[in-house]
């Protein structure tokens, strides 16, 4: 009796994972699917390629030049970027500073004069990379100025147009 017993639950198990097997079996899918999203964000970029600069005025007319420096930015974007230089502070009665920045790519404002507020150097950067751009400073003095000597830092910034 306890083998007809265990005959039958073992037929009925069996059954049962056949069941199973077969109800797993006759839901697969052949084939599987879903999407893959990639995203590109915004790259934009800059860096200049060179250290700091003296500009000594000790002659007439009373300015100093430097064209050492320059400038590497890139940007991905379909929306127009520009490049902006800030000086830390405003230099004494009597100096100003200048810059101007060439580029493959967009559009160089010239030569501008920097102050603590941000100017534009470059303008209209789309998709590209533009390496060894040319920075060129100008440093003019009138006798206002007197003796003297005043380090200011050139901040450059990538941002939207």
């Amino acid at each position: 009796m306890l083998e007809r017993k265990l005959i039958i639950g073992l037929a009925v198990l069996a059954l049962v994972v056949s069941g199973a097997i077969f109800s797993v079996l006759a839901f697969a899918d052949t084939t599987g699917s879903h999407d893959v999203t990639v995203t590109i964000t915004d790259m934009s970029g800059l860096q200049l390629n060179s250290g700091n600069i003296t500009l000594t005025i000790n002659s007439v007319p009373m300015e100093a030049t430097d064209s050492t420096s320059s400038l590497s930015y890139n940007t991905n974007s379909d929306t127009a970027k520009k490049i902006t230089a800030v000086l830390s502070s405003s230099y004494p009665t009597g100096i100003t500073l200048s810059v101007s920045v060439a580029s493959a790519s967009g559009n160089s404002q010239g030569e501008v004069i920097l102050t603590d507020s941000p100017v534009d150097v470059i303008k209209n950067l789309t998709q590209c990379i533009d390496t060894n751009q040319t920075i060129s400073y100008k440093a003019t003095a009138t006798v206002e100025a007197g003796v003297t000597s005043k380090t200011g830092t050139v901040t450059y910034t990538i941002a939207d147009q």
